[in-house]
């Protein structure tokens, strides 16, 4: 019975060690490609490089700044220790930085990259005030609990609840739902940016 125990700790930790390896690599690719836009915006011609006024410009630059602070921050973070980390923490870093070597494949900055630039920033703020707030577990998830109600706040049963990363917005293949009907509905979320809504559910003929 020890030795199964045993086998069982150690498996676990080897487990946790490989996704804190996956992070950091997802936060060093995140951080790469944020340098390579930061140099980018900065150093490459205004008229090759932008469709973007002024202010727009100086935003931008702000905000890869701040985006390049939180992930060394949160990167240097992982690496104190071996907390614990879920599968869907990892997905957000590697979505992020995804977004961002799309937006370094574009031959202009404009507003569409503009926007997803922000909302990566958004979601490396949302994770590093949760850090902040949480150090004994950095990396966890929320418990979100969400209900459907009316104008008269009253809980409404019945209805499908839909959520999608700020990231992802426009995109319905990011589209997720509750596995069950309100009210009320839950899961654990990574800390992030998200939209909520809910659609009345559909009976089937």
């Amino acid at each position: 019975m020890k030795v199964k125990l045993l086998f069982l700790t150690i498996s676990l930790i080897i487990a946790k060690s490989s996704f804190a390896n996956e992070l950091n690599f997802q936060f060093q690719r995140l951080s790469q490609e944020l340098r390579k836009l930061k140099f980018k915006v900065e150093y490459q011609s205004y008229d090759r490089t932008y469709k973007l006024d002024s202010m727009q410009r100086l935003i931008l630059r702000q905000k890869i700044n701040t985006s390049i602070q939180n992930t060394l921050s949160l990167d240097s973070l992982a690496n104190t220790k071996l907390f614990k980390i879920n599968s869907d923490y990892l997905s957000d870093i590697a979505d992020a930085a995804d977004v961002i070597e799309q937006v370094n494949a574009a031959n202009i900055i404009a507003d569409t990259e503009f926007i997803k630039v922000s909302s990566v920033n958004e979601e490396l703020r949302a994770k590093k005030s949760y850090a902040d707030k949480k150090p004994s577990d950095p990396f966890s998830s929320i418990y979100i609990v969400v209900s459907t109600r009316g104008r008269d706040n009253k809980i409404i049963p019945g209805y499908e609840v839909w959520y999608v990363k700020k990231l992802f917005v426009n995109d319905s293949t990011h589209y997720n739902n509750f596995l069950k009907n309100s009210s009320p509905v839950a899961k654990d979320l990574p800390p992030g940016r998200y939209f909520f809504w809910s659609r009345l559910k559909k009976e089937k003929k």
